[in-house]
């Protein structure tokens, strides 16, 4: 309110404006004191109070709540405008010309609290009560229109919960965590979950049987995009903790044996997706009719036997911080000491090359490089698919890089999908 420097005469304003300044000065720690402020003599001489109060104003005095009042009270033109030209002063010399913005978001207007200033204190009789629904809230959210999903809100670095700056640097510094043994890890085939409920890239003839649009290019996306969220979910987190504590443990889940069903191929369209790890890291695969078609007679043995060594790996970082060995594999901390040196474990059957520690990389550099030349996107509008998906749900690649990439200036990002 104070760094806005516009200045209206009317009482509603004048005293809007005021306990605005009232309220700033007290945040920087301008003295606020419970007395009031009477001069020398009669203390119906107004106008040398004035003068007291707003000399003791303009030094950053107390003032009290009388002497709040009193100063709201002016209503002559001369006094108003001295007032108001204190404040600014005050407002300048404490925050200069900035601009201080908030809002609330009331998803109910009951209230415990009896707060002077609100509207909806307990004790207000002005305006009407309500509480929002759980439908109200989600439908202020819009979904995003080729999956249902919203756009939920997002954690921000607010220099207490979270600090302000880079996360890997915070990772790097040994005072920037909380130092504690950490495992992370990814599944090989992440963003295919969402593109697999995605119209742009799946047709459902009868609502039931799915279809790839294009599989060569859905192949080439999900993988780059799974290679992207492991850069910067696993690996490049892992890497600068490892610096400062030994016990940092990765992991990338490979599991992608479902069957075949209807004539679509499940393990082309979902395999190792989002959160596919959870029912083998509780060994409980019982997820729902839709879902349970993943799991046959075929895959059990595998699965059951992955379920059971990822199980013992979890316990035994619960109890030691360590996790150990299963299935006769010793999951190694994350091994900076060279490029070949293990750096996480990869979790699947034997039919898919079985629980082993591996150390290729990502970063998100190398992904936006493999962009640039995978074999597989054919041309300057497949890369910008890619480029579109990365900016849009993956980190690494903001949307003012992807607006900056001259192969992509054909195709504008809010035009995405291009006919």
């Amino acid at each position: 309110m104070l760094g806005v420097a516009i200045f209206r005469q009317d009482a509603a304003h004048r005293k809007s404006f005021f306990f605005g300044t009232y309220t700033r000065m007290r945040q920087s720690r301008v003295r606020v004191s419970t007395r009031s402020i009477r001069p020398a003599g009669t203390v119906a001489d107004s106008s040398a109070r004035f003068e007291q109060v707003l000399a003791e104003a303009r030094k950053g005095g107390g003032l009290g709540g009388e002497d709040i009042l009193f100063l709201l009270g002016q209503t002559d033109s001369v006094r108003v405008e001295r007032l108001f030209a204190a404040a600014r002063r005050l407002r300048q010399e404490h925050f200069d010309d900035r601009v201080f913005l908030y809002g609330f978001v009331y998803f109910s207007t009951y209230c415990r609290n009896d707060c002077a200033f609100c509207q909806h204190r307990r004790s207000s009789s002005a305006g009407q009560r309500y509480r929002k629904t759980a439908a109200d809230i989600l439908g202020a959210y819009e979904p995003y229109r080729n999956n249902g999903m919203i756009n939920m809100p997002q954690v921000f670095a607010d220099g207490v919960v979270l600090p302000v700056g880079d996360p890997l640097r915070q990772f790097a510094s040994p005072d920037g965590w909380n130092q504690v043994p950490v495992m992370l890890g990814t599944n090989r085939d992440e963003s295919r979950l969402f593109m697999f409920a995605d119209p742009r890239w799946v047709t459902r003839y009868f609502w039931i049987v799915p279809r790839l649009q294009d599989e060569a290019l859905y192949v080439a996306t999900a993988d780059l995009m799974a290679k992207q969220w492991k850069a910067t979910g696993a690996d490049q987190p892992a890497a600068a903790m490892r610096g400062v504590e030994d016990d940092v443990y990765v992991y990338r889940f490979d599991w992608d044996e479902q069957p075949r069903m209807l004539g679509a191929d499940l393990s082309t369209m979902l395999g190792a997706a989002h959160a596919f790890e959870i029912p083998f890291v509780f060994g409980h695969f019982n997820l729902g009719r839709q879902a349970d078609v993943m799991w046959t007679d075929a895959n059990s043995p595998g699965r059951e036997q992955l379920s059971a060594a990822m199980m013992e790996y979890w316990a035994n970082f619960a109890r030691t911080g360590k996790p150990g060995s299963a299935a006769g594999v010793e999951w190694l901390a994350w091994d900076p000491s060279s490029p070949t040196a293990p750096k996480y474990v990869v979790l699947d059957t034997p039919a898919g090359g079985g629980i082993r520690m591996a150390h290729e990389t990502q970063t998100v550099q190398s992904v936006l490089d493999a962009v640039a030349t995978d074999p597989r996107l054919v041309d300057a509008r497949a890369r910008c698919v890619v480029y579109h998906d990365l900016a849009q749900w993956a980190r690494g690649l903001r949307r003012a890089e992807y607006d900056a990439l001259a192969a992509c200036k054909e195709y504008p990002f809010d035009q995405y999908p291009w006919s």
